[in-house]
Parts: structure tokens; C-alpha cells; sequence
């Protein structure tokens, strides 16, 4: 439960981070989408592999060359099955945008939590 309290802590300030972040560069140094959400979601994603790496998994002592690895394998993972998620609840069960999203945000957390405790960090 304690690694669950860590991991949703370790999102919400990614979350955070990125949301920061995609604003400033938004505002003050290159307009659009595309380039601020790059670096945006650049620097959530690190910020969530180093602090789960450290504080929530402890496993600053494995390979880290290995751990990159299978994290980017989770990420890509579970990234686009919170698409495909989302996109069969929207078109096929015509539920609202707002609510599939977050419904598969959760979902997709929660699996986020297995797939790194049992892949990405693993003992």
C-alpha cells in the first residue's frame, strides 16, 4: 500500500510537472502544441522514471541501461491501450469524452502500478 501511496504521488506531481511545464514553453518560448508538449511530456516521463526509480521502487540498484529498457517497453505499452481504451469507449459505447478519459486514466494507472512493480523495477 505504501509503494500505491508513492506511485500516485510520484503521478500527481508528474502531472503537475507537466502541465507547468507545457504551459511556460506554451507561453514564453515556443507557441503551438506539438513543441511544448514534446518537452513537456519529455520531462514528466523522466521525473516519474527517476522518482519511482529511487523513492517508490527502490531499485536505484539494478541495471540501469535494463530498467530503461523495460520501462520504455511499459510505457509504450500501456500508453496506447489507454488509447485504444478510450477510443472503444468513446466510438463503440458512446460514453462522453471527459469520463472515458478519465476512467482510462485509472484503469491505465492501476495497470501502470503492476507492469512497473513486476517489469520495470523489478527485484
Amino acid at each position: 500500500m505504501i509503494q500505491l501511496t508513492k506511485f500516485g504521488l510520484v503521478g500527481i506531481g508528474s502531472l503537475i510537472i507537466d502541465t507547468i511545464f507545457y504551459w511556460f514553453i506554451n507561453n514564453y518560448i515556443f507557441s503551438g502544441y506539438f513543441v511544448p508538449r514534446f518537452f513537456s511530456i519529455s520531462l514528466a516521463i523522466s521525473w516519474n522514471f527517476i522518482l519511482n526509480r529511487h523513492w517508490t521502487f527502490n531499485a536505484s540498484r539494478d541495471c540501469l541501461d535494463k530498467q530503461i529498457f523495460r520501462y520504455a517497453c511499459v510505457l509504450a505499452l500501456t500508453s496506447g491501450l489507454n488509447f485504444l481504451v478510450a477510443y472503444f469507449l468513446i466510438t463503440s459505447l458512446k460514453i462522453s469524452e471527459m469520463y472515458s478519459i478519465i476512467f482510462t486514466s485509472f484503469l491505465i494507472a492501476t495497470l501502470n502500478f503492476m507492469m512497473h512493480s513486476l517489469v520495470s523495477f523489478r527485484k
